[in-house]
């Protein structure tokens, strides 16, 4: 036995008694540390999970903002009018037999098509558009000829994807924008550094995410519509990317329109002449009266 004072009692208690005390003690204070340790590894997580940067992440946040944008502002359908159109009459004058026609030429000329004419409807200074687009704060701009519109800050760039494609764009074998356009080059280059210098990783691997940053929106500030049609169809479909830099060209991409199998939809466009051509013209023969000549005129 032991002798013991708690509280100004003294008394004695068997040392098998003490041992399970001090363990029950030692218990409690063990939980109490291990507690705290909780507290404290709440209080700190914050910092190194909360505010985790992820750029996949706020680019498909920023790419959902801007899709929301341009389609309460109506320029989604006004662009997937003017594709479907230039699509639709570049189909039915493509004669690859009798003209040696290809997907290269047929694609160059939808693009130079679609270039000239969403510029002509953003300026509405063309007689041939009769509805032209007339969206508040929408500027259209032609660096080194390709078409880049502008929107409250935000740049958006148009480009077909290729025609081994058909309808639904292969991302993971999207051609890389150092074979693209140096406009659309410097775009992605543009979102990377606005992601911190993220780069997409080949198509199977991880990109490196997750280092500290502050928790802020990403404004990003290029976009690409991307419109994919085939040779069979004169259906279109149309996407909005967020390029950037890496082993892909988008870091993430949203379903803008997807036509039924019969074709899209038509603007209204200025009437053309009708009736028969100048050649199929009924034409009057002239009356025409010779006059006689006075006798010995012109005579040798």
């Amino acid at each position: 036995n032991q002798t013991v004072r708690f509280s100004g009692i003294e008394g004695k208690i068997h040392r098998s008694t003490l041992i399970r005390v001090h363990s029950v003690q030692t218990s409690l204070l063990n939980t109490s540390y291990a507690l705290w340790r909780v507290v404290l590894s709440s209080l700190a997580r914050p910092w190194f999970t909360s505010y985790m940067f992820d750029p996949q992440a706020s680019a498909q946040t920023a790419l959902e903002e801007a899709a929301e944008v341009v389609t309460a502002a109506g320029l989604v359908t006004r662009l997937r009018t003017v594709v479907a159109e230039v699509w639709q009459a570049n189909l039915a004058r493509y004669e690859p037999d009798e003209l040696g026609d290809d997907a290269q030429t047929l694609g160059g000329t939808c693009a130079r098509n679609i270039a000239n004419r969403v510029e002509r409807l953003v300026r509405a200074n063309s007689e041939f558009e009769t509805q032209p687009w007339e969206v508040s704060g929408l500027t259209v701009a032609r660096p080194s000829g390709a078409l880049r519109l502008e929107y409250f800050g935000r740049h958006f760039h148009i480009m077909k994807s290729p025609m081994v494609h058909g309808r639904s764009p292969k991302w993971d074998a999207f051609p890389h924008w150092n074979t693209s356009s140096d406009v659309r080059e410097e775009a992605a280059r543009a979102n990377t550094r606005a992601l911190s210098g993220f780069r997409t990783a080949a198509p199977g691997q991880t990109p490196l995410t997750g280092w500290p940053a502050s928790y802020e929106a990403v404004a990003l500030p290029h976009f690409v519509f991307v419109w994919a049609a085939e040779l069979t169809s004169p259906a279109t479909s149309g996407w909005l990317g967020v390029p950037c830099l890496g082993e892909q060209p988008f870091v993430a991409i949203r379903a803008l329109w997807s036509d039924p199998e019969n074709g899209g939809p038509s603007g209204i466009r200025r009437s053309l002449p009708t009736g028969p051509s100048f050649d199929e013209l009924d034409s009057e023969v002239p009356n025409l009266k010779l006059k006689t000549r006075p006798e010995g005129v012109g005579e040798v």
